[in-house]
This record gives C-alpha cells, sequence and structure tokens, in this order.
C-alpha cells in the first residue's frame, strides 16, 4: 500500500498539494504554506518555519532577524519532493534517517511512520524474544504467550533516567527480583536494560500528555530494530551480593562453631 505523500514539519503533519503548489495541515486545512516561502539552495528547498503559527515566515526575513527567536526555527526540505519526485519507501527512510543526523526539521511520511499512526503498536527484542509496546498501558507483551507481560511502571531506571532495568528470567519471560539472602546466582537470569519510552513510543507518549501524535517525532524517530540491552549476571551487581552474604554466612558459622562453652 502506497503511504500518503506528507510531510512532518517540526512535528506538524502537513498534506504535500503539489497541483497548488502548497502545504496543507492536516488538522487544521485552512493552515497553508505556500512553496513560494521557501528558497532553493543547494538541492533543498529552505525556510524559516514559526512553530507557533505552523507557518512558514517571508523569504524576505533572515535567520539574522529572527536568531533570538525561540519559536522560529529553520527547515529545509529535499528538492525531489518539491518537484513532485516522492520517494520509495526505502528513499524515504534515508531520507528522515539523514534529516535527525543533521535536523532538517521535517520528516518524509515513510511505512515506518504511516504504520505506527494507523495504530501498529512497537515491537521490541528482549533476549531472543519479541515484545509488543503498549505504552497507553505502561506495558511489555510477549507476542505469543499473553501471561508473559512486564509492567514498567514498576520498574526501576538508571541514574541517567534513560532506560528501565530489571532482572529477567529467560525460560518463564518474567522480571525477576532476587531475595537480598540470595547467596548463589540463580540460573537462566540475566539483567535487562529496556530503552525509556521516548525511545519506545514517541507516538504513545504524545498521546499520553494530549499532544499531536507526530508532535515528539522531529526528536525521537520510530525504530523498527529496538532491542533491550542484556546482561550476564557476572555483570550486574547481583554478583557483588551473592558474594557479600556467602561472607557472611561464613563468619555466622565460624562464630556459632566458636560459641563453646569449656566450663
Amino acid at each position: 500500500m502506497e503511504t500518503q505523500r506528507q510531510l512532518i514539519i517540526s512535528g506538524t503533519l502537513f498534506d504535500i498539494d503539489y497541483q497548488n503548489k502548497e502545504f496543507i495541515e492536516v488538522n487544521n486545512r485552512q493552515n497553508r504554506i505556500s512553496f513560494d516561502k521557501l528558497s532553493e539552495r543547494d538541492g533543498f528547498y529552505e525556510g524559516l518555519y514559526h512553530m507557533i503559527d505552523k507557518n512558514c515566515l517571508s523569504r524576505n526575513v533572515s535567520v539574522g532577524d529572527v536568531y533570538f527567536d525561540e519559536e522560529v526555527t529553520e527547515i529545509r526540505i529535499p528538492k525531489r519532493i518539491m518537484d513532485n519526485d516522492y520517494p520509495d519507501q526505502n528513499t524515504a527512510r534515508a531520507i528522515n534517517d539523514e534529516s535527525y543526523l543533521n535536523d532538517y526539521g521535517v520528516l518524509v511520511m515513510d511505512d515506518r511512520i504511516a504504520n505506527r499512526l494507523q495504530g501498529m503498536l512497537p515491537r521490541i527484542d528482549i533476549a531472543g524474544d519479541t515484545f509488543i509496546v503498549d505504552w497507553r498501558l505502561q506495558e511489555l507483551r510477549h507476542e505469543h504467550d499473553l501471561s508473559s507481560i512486564i509492567n514498567l511502571k514498576f520498574l526501576p531506571v538508571s541514574s541517567d533516567g534513560n532506560s528501565y532495568l530489571s532482572y529477567y528470567h529467560v525460560v518463564s519471560k518474567q522480571t525477576v527480583q532476587p531475595d537480598p539472602d540470595i547467596r548463589e546466582m540463580p540460573p537462566h537470569v540475566v539483567m535487562i536494560e529496556i530503552p525509556g519510552e521516548m525511545t519506545l513510543d514517541p507516538v504513545g507518549v504524545a498521546r499520553q500528555y494530549g499532544l499531536k501524535d507526530t508532535q515528539l517525532l522531529r526528536t525521537y524517530p520510530i525504530r523498527d530494530n529496538l532491542k533491550a540491552t542484556v546482561k550476564p549476571l557476572s555483570e550486574t551487581p547481583l554478583k557483588e551480593l551473592v558474594e557479600k552474604n556467602k561472607q557472611q554466612r561464613q563468619l555466622k558459622g565460624y562464630k556459632k562453631a566458636g560459641d563453646v562453652n569449656y566450663n
């Protein structure tokens, strides 16, 4: 199925009207950006976009005129899009990857974005198993085993706040909380580091906060290769806890053995 010819400009979705040479805001059809407001240079059409008005400033306005205006941002649109040469999906993805790298401020509607806006939930690989990301419920559900659910609400986060951390049993496919008095490394258990919500599902997070579906996409891309980091227990704090508990038990054993009444 062919995706619609649309452009996301600084988080706002626009239809491309090639006949009238303008962009039409999807959620406000009265708001239109004429192609004439953009200037061609080095394979791109460039302009100054007002993020509140959701429109471009006149070409007579220079970057220096609005340098200190935080509501205005520069945008760059590849010339081929303006010339009605809409890219195929692979090229659209490449354009978007380049846009994120160079901050063009625009995204082409590709299959990743279109699928998510049409309701397809993201997937993430956790220790070789696929889980469905349902940010509305803030949980990860195993793709084939509905009894296996990871509730993100109750997981601790990393020190930088960018990921969720948990011990995970690879056989039962459940998060686990080791006993504080544990003295042996548990089998089939690893530590997993799950990306934060902006990486997992920026569309779902936008909906949670009452934003437009595409509003966070300028900064946070939709990813189709989400994967949790998996660490063996030997690289986690659990190893030290096990050793500490062993030593404490040995000390208690020595004290008990030495507590002899010789009278």
